[in-house]
């Protein structure tokens, strides 16, 4: 091999010691972007499931204020609703301490019987907010010791429970079910079906919640209707009594989960806990469990079929409530979309929603439909539910 040979070739080489190398630069990026990803996705998926908002959907409680404040403009600002809304708790707190004293049953005033829909300037009021409880149920049960209750280490969350106080949080049934002796936990079933009518089932979501739940139970108890009730366990620990009057007026419970999570960042077993102890406390309060479940946020995948050991129930009507506070709008869409068969999807949450329910209810049975449970609307319509399924309607083929 001569000189300019063994030049060429030397060359060659190095030409193909940099390609190699440039090669080998590459590699290591990409695996460098691969090792990270596996990183970020190996965190999400051990970190503790992330909380959502314990409404249906996303929203900020900051954001909303009753449209009678927003017409005002800036005459008022969060600050003075606050103090406005401490003031006019510290008076009612006032007007039941002094009839405790007379030894007189408190009395409502008119406003309070029309509840909170009249939604005064003072009633600036969070969704969701419900300062009382309504039983002597034990809060520190075995659920509550199996480390499941994340109130006091998330704070509150719309749509929940909260030490900031309701307008009603006095509110009184208006049935004989008062109290817990009062309440007979045999469950009514004293609609008589006509297959041949037009049928719906009413559903809410994110209860029990003393004031609003009660005044949707006395409009259904009014009109002899039924109902479904996707409850949380979070809520239904401090709402035994009013979970005790859903069961005894007909209406069916199914389970909304414990703390409303979004259950598909979650493992199975974290699923299955979340479940287990929504049906564990309702069980315990009422004597059996929900046999249905409303995933939070609904959306079912194959994942939470085959996880949850029972029928998913979503929807095919959804005034979404728990973003729309006008009153007549949430008329408006549920009378103009529901049909023959249809499953509505409510939260018994929001003070809008139960004023919009005394002008639903009577008017869907006016129009001849019969307002039933879950349960109820399949088994009218020979639909068998089974675990692994998720369904939407029961309309008429």
């Amino acid at each position: 091999m001569n000189n300019i040979e063994y030049a060429k070739h030397e060359e060659s080489k190095v030409e193909l010691h940099s390609i190699q190398q440039l090669i080998l630069k590459i590699v290591i990026v990409f695996e460098c972007l691969a090792l990270c990803f596996i990183v970020a996705a190996l965190i999400y998926i051990l970190l503790p499931g992330k909380e959502l908002p314990a409404s249906s959907q996303e929203f900020s409680a900051e954001e909303y204020i009753y449209p009678e404040v927003i017409e005002q403009g800036p005459k008022f600002n969060e600050e003075q609703v606050e103090n406005r809304l401490r003031k006019e708790e510290t008076q009612a707190s006032s007007t039941v301490k002094q009839e405790k004293e007379n030894d007189k049953p408190f009395k409502e005033t008119e406003e309070d019987k029309q509840g909170i829909g009249e939604q005064k300037v003072a009633g600036a009021f969070y969704p969701g907010n419900d300062s009382g409880t309504d039983t002597d149920f034990d809060s520190k049960s075995s659920i509550t010791s199996k480390g499941n209750n994340k109130s006091s280490e998330t704070g509150d969350e719309p749509g929940l429970d909260s030490d900031e106080p309701g307008l009603d949080s006095d509110y009184e049934p208006k049935s004989n079910a008062g109290s817990k002796s009062d309440i007979n936990l045999e469950s009514k079933s004293d609609i008589d079906l006509d297959l041949d009518k037009p049928m719906i089932a009413l559903t809410f979501d994110d209860g029990p919640h003393k004031a609003v739940t009660n005044r949707i139970l006395d409009i259904l108890e009014q009109h002899n209707a039924k109902a479904t009730f996707f409850v949380l366990g979070l809520q239904v620990e401090t709402h035994a009594e009013t979970l005790q009057r859903i069961h005894s007026l007909g209406c069916q419970i199914g389970n909304h989960s414990y703390n409303h999570k979004y259950l598909h960042s979650l493992s199975s077993e974290e699923i299955l806990k979340e479940i287990e102890d929504t049906n564990s406390l309702i069980r315990e309060i009422i004597g059996i469990e929900a046999s249905i479940v409303r995933p939070p946020y609904g959306a079912p995948n194959d994942y939470l079929k085959e996880v949850i050991p029972h029928p998913l129930v979503l929807w095919s009507v959804d005034p979404k409530d728990w973003n729309n506070f006008d009153k007549e709008a949430i008329i408006n869409e549920v009378l103009g979309k529901v049909k023959d068969g249809d499953i509505v999807i409510l939260h018994d949450t929001y003070p809008t929603t139960a004023d919009a329910c005394e002008i639903i209810i009577p008017k869907l049975i006016e129009e001849g439909y019969q307002l039933v449970t879950v349960e109820e609307l399949m088994r009218a319509r020979n639909i068998t539910m089974m675990p692994g399924n998720a369904y939407y309607n029961a309309r008429r083929k």
